[in-house]
């Protein structure tokens, strides 16, 4: 079945990794749904992030999307700050070289991919200028910021999600919205039931 959901991490704790509640929610979603997962994070990250999975966790260069069906990342400000170069240089970042190849060998195949909170940013950097239905929340800066990487920015809330079937993406704003435990839950089970009703599980 195609149900192998591999997991990006850039650490442990929203100010300088992943987003705690992001991971978690998800792993939730994902395994009451039927799907099976692990977690990939770069060598810099790997111990830190290790925490946030019971230490079942593997480096980012032994990723391959041939071995798994749908790519997953959460946010939190380590995805600007260790998946990329964002929180330094902004737009014009570069993307570490195993998340670029990762995300791009999965667009490639038409594989889902699905990004949460500041995630997208990293995504629509990768795929730039391909004009990428996406959120980043409600926020005009945020909109704007995916326009100038050559998105389509769409206004979501913390509950909803936007998919763009071209590219097969998924993105929800996370904690770029007002935060909401519940509602952030609630646009994971959303995107979890969409991708298992094309998936059949």
């Amino acid at each position: 079945m195609k149900n192998r959901v591999a997991i990006i991490l850039s650490g442990c704790g929203y100010k300088d990794g992943t987003e705690i509640h992001e991971a978690v929610l998800s792993f939730l979603a994902l395994h009451k749904n039927g799907f099976c997962y692990h977690a990939f994070s770069t060598d810099e990250m790997l111990q830190a992030s290790a925490p946030l999975v019971r230490d079942q966790i593997s480096p980012m260069s032994t990723l391959e999307e041939k071995d798994y069906d749908i790519l997953w990342m959460p946010g939190g400000f380590g995805v600007a700050k260790h998946l990329s170069t964002y929180a330094q240089d902004g737009i014009n970042c570069l993307v570490d070289k195993d998340v670029k190849r990762v995300i791009d060998a999965f667009h490639l195949s038409k594989k889902p991919i699905v990004a949460i909170c500041f995630a997208p940013v990293i995504v629509a950097k990768v795929l730039e200028n391909k004009g990428i239905k996406m959120t980043l929340g409600t926020r005009q800066e945020d909109a704007r910021l995916l326009l100038q990487l050559g998105a389509e920015p769409h206004f979501k809330k913390a509950n909803e999600f936007a998919f763009d079937e071209e590219h097969q993406i998924y993105t929800t704003p996370g904690y770029m919205e007002p935060p909401s435990i519940s509602g952030i839950y609630n646009a994971i089970e959303k995107i979890v039931a969409n991708l298992k009703k094309k998936i059949q599980i």
